[in-house]
């Protein structure tokens, strides 16, 4: 459609349904050409019942032999010509009534709509690149994650060796924490992972859709997403407090022995659960881990337990 902004028929910044309509085109010319296509099918209809009348009469005639078979044949080649021509009319009068319509710009999604990008009285057209106004949908909102192509693999190889059990399809798989660290109470569901990996980064991108009934989270914002990738029966969570790396850059935990005597362990960490390490080799349940004042504590020496104040997720896993 091409014409000029009539009107604007919404609230910027407000939510839109389906089909609202959003901006008016002026109709003049739309009106002009519908009337147009109006008058030339009432000209070709009165043109059609006169070739209708002609064609009676012809046959009449050529059935008294009055007239031969040529001129019956080109009268009524003439009547099915002003039938086409009806069928092509009324066909410009549908394609006529269509624009007019489109004089009215509707909203093809619901969402929230932001601020006009064009003014009344400007002109638009069909081709122009730039928008009207954009609307976004909020809730559900989509989540985009990057993720590795290498823990992507390994997670694959963990769920067919049966190390790691895929979550339940009607579990929430992902949970968002905030720019400013709160949790976002809302959990999602992982949507799709890309089949393909980016050459520049290395990485995979996944959706996740997230209910946002309360519009907080919004298009361009960065938030940190924990995705359920599966359950781990029998495995170990460290609080990351308690891990400390060596020289070699291997990790090291602090232990307490039944004498309560400190040993060092090194360890094999796999990936981190919210404030925790997921242990793979050399910690074993009913270790007693030191996670406040390690760097005090020396392999050898003697100290005297107490319990340690964790959050409530690193306290599960010291339990």
């Amino acid at each position: 459609m091409t014409g000029i902004i009539q009107e604007r028929l919404f609230e910027e910044g407000a939510q839109v349904s389906v089909g609202q309509p959003l901006y008016r085109i002026d109709p003049a010319s739309y009106e002009a050409a519908r009337d147009q296509a109006r008058a030339a099918v009432a000209r070709d209809l009165a043109r059609l019942s006169i070739a209708r009348i002609k064609a009676e009469r012809t046959q009449k005639l050529r059935a008294s032999k009055t007239i031969s078979q040529e001129v019956l044949d080109e009268v009524l080649a003439s009547l099915k010509e002003a039938e086409a021509n009806v069928a092509l009319s009324r066909a410009a009068l549908r394609s006529a009534e269509l624009d007019l319509k489109r004089c009215v710009i509707r909203a093809p999604i619901a969402g929230r709509i932001g601020r006009s990008l064009i003014t009344v009285g400007e002109l638009v057209g069909a081709n122009q690149q730039n928008a009207l106004a954009v609307i976004r949908q909020l809730d559900p909102i989509y989540v985009d994650i990057t993720r590795a192509s290498a823990d992507l693999t390994r997670l694959k190889l963990a769920q067919t060796s049966g190390a790691l059990k895929p979550p339940a399809a009607d579990s929430a798989t992902v949970r968002l924490t905030l720019e400013h660290g709160q949790d976002y109470p809302q959990a999602g569901r992982l949507a799709f992972t890309e089949v393909s990996v980016s050459e520049s980064t290395g990485a995979v991108t996944q959706r996740a859709t997230v209910p946002n009934p309360d519009g907080v989270l919004l298009p361009g914002m960065y938030v940190r997403a924990f995705v359920t990738d599966g359950v781990a029966p029998a495995v170990i969570l460290a609080p990351q407090q308690g891990v400390t790396h060596d020289a070699r850059g291997r990790a090291t935990a602090m232990v307490l022995s039944e004498d309560n005597t400190v040993t060092a362990r090194t360890i094999a960490l796999g990936q981190s659960v919210a404030s925790n390490w997921l242990v793979k080799e050399g910690l074993k349940p009913g270790d007693r881990l030191i996670v406040e004042g390690s760097l005090k504590a020396r392999p050898g020496s003697k100290a005297t337990p107490k319990p340690a104040n964790l959050t409530s997720d690193s306290a599960a896993a010291a339990q």
